[in-house]
């Protein structure tokens, strides 16, 4: 779910998590807009995870997509990249639909981005310059060609437009990236607003943070998120007013041996495509190198960009990257203030969040059942209605 695809700081470079989206990533290093800040809140007590009751499941394929959105609470779809199709299951464990034909024609998809639910039960994506709306059984209800660049993030539920963010322009002055958000009317293909955060704002020692979204797009002077290093965060208002302050959960850890094997097949599959892209080999890539820098600093605390998202209550949760062997943990924030964290079981990829229902896109831990050494992916459901209750 929604968040601007940004640039890692320079320092942090070797942190790229997908093979589609480090293309753009890895262009250039953010730099410091600059604005009025307020210091970096020291972290208080923080509450016990939140367990909720896992209330379904259901076995989707392997696939390097990280993406998931539920449809609706009982229906939730990911994506299949070996085969191009889209699948949707159903909390019970059931296939309610598997769809997509490979191609670049109509009703045709070839690399489908991030999901993203409609509001009246539709579902959405990105493919290269095309936003598909199709229903949970793959009837194609629209296609939309977008107006902007094909990194188009959608950051919230569509109905008759769709909001989203995407890099507008490279600001060489400054080496910097230039961020905007639109609402795109999914009839004509127009931009029917557009708007910039007020200032990007500095994260002490992190210089200008990885990447930031939108968290209030009724005006265009909203309110903006960031996210930097070692786990600060800015919320940055639309006079220029920043608060900063790290993440209470954040604790530093090293990449695993799991998170090492997973970041470097990330990282080889980025360098095929660009060899596929540029039709010969390629060094621009050395992933030893980046695997080197990976394995010698802590992880960041964000999981992935573009998987934060506002919940119907207005709170925002963040996948971490915390753990992950056998337990996940979400981070929850009311405004400006951290809520609480939710734990849920398994190496979480992506998640979505439905009034009081949670869908977590998990790999589970490799064991005798699979020789094949691929470990097996699966949705998750859980019922979240008792979050905030009993101190988390």
């Amino acid at each position: 779910m929604g968040a601007v695809v940004g640039v890692e700081p320079r320092r942090r470079r070797a942190t790229i998590p997908r093979a589609v989206t480090a293309f753009a990533v890895g262009l250039l290093a953010l730099q410091s807009v600059g604005c009025a800040t307020d210091r970096p809140e020291a972290a208080g007590s923080v509450p016990e995870p939140f367990a909720p009751e896992l209330t379904g499941t259901a076995a989707v394929p392997y696939s390097i997509a990280e993406s998931v959105a539920l449809v609706d609470p009982e229906t939730a779809c990911t994506v299949d990249t070996y085969y191009v199709k889209i699948v949707c299951a159903e909390r019970s464990g059931g296939l309610v639909a598997k769809f997509g034909s490979e191609g670049e024609g109509p009703g045709e998809i070839s690399a489908p981005g991030s999901l993203v639910r409609g509001i009246d039960g539709t579902l959405g994506f990105v493919d290269g310059n095309t936003f598909h709306v199709v229903t949970r059984l793959g009837v194609t209800v629209r296609e939309t060609e977008l107006p902007v660049s094909m990194i188009f993030q959608p950051i919230s539920p569509f109905g008759a437009t769709v909001t989203g963010t995407y890099p507008s322009s490279f600001a060489m002055a400054s080496f910097g990236l230039t961020l905007a958000a639109v609402e795109i009317d999914l009839e004509t293909g127009e931009i029917l607003r557009e708007w910039r955060p007020a200032s990007v704002p500095l994260v002490d020692e992190c210089g200008a943070p990885a990447f930031g979204f939108p968290v209030d797009g009724e005006r265009p002077d909203s309110s903006w998120v960031f996210l930097g290093c070692d786990g600060y965060l800015a919320f940055t208002h639309g006079s220029g007013q920043t608060k900063v302050m790290k993440a209470p959960t954040y604790v530093g850890e090293t990449p695993s041996e799991r998170d090492v094997t997973s970041h470097r097949e990330g990282l080889e599959a980025f360098r095929r495509r660009m060899e596929q892209m540029m039709g010969r080999p390629s060094s621009a890539v050395d992933v030893d190198a980046f695997m080197e820098e990976y394995t010698g600093q802590a992880k960041r605390y964000y999981l992935q960009r573009g998987q934060e998202t506002l919940d119907t209550q207005g709170r925002l949760w963040i996948s971490t990257s915390r753990d992950r062997d056998k337990q996940s943990f979400l981070d929850v924030y009311q405004g400006e203030e951290f809520y609480g964290t939710v734990m849920v079981r398994d190496r979480m990829i992506d998640f979505d969040v439905v009034g009081s229902t949670l869908a977590v896109l998990v790999e589970r831990g490799i064991g005798p059942g699979d020789p094949d050494g691929v470990a097996d992916r699966a949705i998750d459901w859980y019922d979240i209605s008792g979050l905030g209750e009993g101190g988390a």
